[in-house]
């Protein structure tokens, strides 16, 4: 079982910010290069049983995708998602989540730019820690998010379903301190409709690696970020609280 990263309000301390510093620098280096999406966090179970916990997650996305034989498409979207998740089992972690696609668009060297709209996206998904030793547990798991945009000027329509699996470990640096990190391969399973016909959506790049951190700021609210790198390069942050 992951033991709770509770501790009484403390600073990140000094490695701890060493390494949100570098994943925030990352960010930043890559910002408007190709991304991926849905946020992964700790790729083992983390928390008690009877512990249930809300994560607010903003997420900023481009990636390339292939539109049947055009390559490549360039996706953009940002999503604002809340987190729910609790253990099933001392080893097993369920969510769920809901939350808004605040926009996507889909632009190409020869198609027209579809700006998507404002649109619910739903998702879940598990993971599951393999093996535990003192501070350093490894784990797996896999997720899924789905939502549709349309663009009413064209008019076209996006159905985007993004599947991820990954495994990891994490490291407890000291109580309230965690990082981790891992492999990551995800699927895109999506349809562009518009008035000329319609083409599946499919991933350009499958592969790819995972970094972050995360720092209980007070005894219930935590704060992270994270670094997805496949070829291509993501940054999300997230707070949340334990209950």
């Amino acid at each position: 079982m992951r033991r709770s990263i509770r501790c009484r309000p403390c600073g990140a301390g000094r490695l701890l910010r060493s390494v949100l510093f570098a994943v925030t620098v990352g960010a930043v280096i890559v910002q408007g290069a190709p991304v991926k999406g849905a946020v992964i966090g700790e790729p083992t179970a983390t928390g008690s049983p009877g512990q249930f916990r809300v994560e607010s997650e903003v997420d900023y996305a481009t990636q390339d995708v292939e539109a049947g034989r055009q390559c490549c498409l360039e996706s953009k979207a940002v999503r604002l998602l809340i987190k729910f998740s609790g253990l099933a089992h001392r080893r097993v972690e369920l969510f769920g989540r809901l939350g808004g696609l605040i926009m996507q668009t889909l632009q190409g060297p020869v198609s027209p730019n579809i700006d998507g709209s404002a649109a619910i996206a739903v998702g879940g998904g598990f993971k599951v820690t393999l093996y535990e030793r003192g501070p350093l547990a490894w784990g797996a798991g896999g997720q899924v998010l789905y939502h549709e945009s349309k663009d009413s000027g064209l008019p076209a329509t996006i159905t985007w379903q993004e599947v991820d699996l990954f495994t990891g470990p994490t490291v407890i640096l000291r109580p309230g301190v965690d990082v981790y990190g891992g492999l990551l391969g995800s699927l895109v399973v999506g349809e562009l409709h518009r008035s000329g016909g319609s083409a599946d959506l499919d991933q350009h790049t499958p592969l790819g690696l995972l970094l972050g951190g995360r720092a209980m700021v007070t005894r219930s609210v935590f704060f992270g970020l994270e670094l997805r790198l496949v070829d291509q390069a993501s940054a999300s942050s997230r707070v949340g609280v334990v209950f």
